[in-house]
């Protein structure tokens, strides 16, 4: 089956089992949580504090309460990554096997904190190799040349996020063709970003 929060894509099949590890807490255990879920989606950091409290009377282990904390993140980060409804969330998530109330209880918070997510997302997209800052300069003993130093920072490098500095000479009429360029696309996106 093909679901809307998925993207019009089939759920993943670690989904499925942890939805149904998730239908063993009480609904108002799954709003909690779900709300939980959201506060460090926004904030970036998970209370594991607050985790173990909202936890404390389930019958649940220390992973099977990431594993549920991490069903609830993807599902409310898919939908509002694809726009889906409520309504159709609820419904979906109700044909995947969770109970009615923990479905409209994950709806909830989601209905609530849908534009708050979907802002956290656009935040979060294109961050690697992010520009940090751009200088030139005119090196010596060059004619009609500049050098760019760029300062990149989230650059993926070892598994780390590290700032790299990258230095090259432009000439003249290449620098002009590259500033023309990017005002074209500048322009682009300042009018599909009309368009949204």
């Amino acid at each position: 089956m093909r679901f809307r929060f998925c993207g019009g894509s089939d759920c993943p099949d670690w989904l499925l089992a942890e939805l149904h590890a998730l239908s063993r807490l009480s609904s108002v255990r799954v709003r909690q949580l779900a709300t939980l879920v959201v506060q460090s989606m926004l904030e970036e950091k998970m209370d594991e504090e607050k985790l173990s409290k909202i936890m404390s009377d389930t019958k649940l282990d220390v992973l099977s309460m990431k594993a549920a904390s991490s069903c609830i993140n993807f599902v409310l980060q898919s939908a509002a990554r694809h726009g889906a409804v409520d309504s159709a969330l609820s419904s979906e998530l109700q044909q995947l096997g969770l109970p009615r109330e923990h479905s409209a209880a994950i709806c909830k918070v989601y209905n609530e904190q849908c534009a708050a997510i979907t802002n956290k997302l656009r935040e979060q997209s294109l961050r690697v190799n992010r520009l940090n800052e751009i200088t030139t300069t005119v090196p010596e003993n060059t004619i009609d040349c500049v050098q760019i130093n760029l300062t990149l920072g989230d650059v993926i490098e070892d598994d780390q996020r590290v700032v790299k500095q990258h230095k090259f000479n432009v000439g003249k009429e290449d620098l002009l063709i590259m500033i023309s360029e990017l005002k074209k696309a500048q322009a682009l996106m300042q009018e599909l970003s009309k368009c949204s």
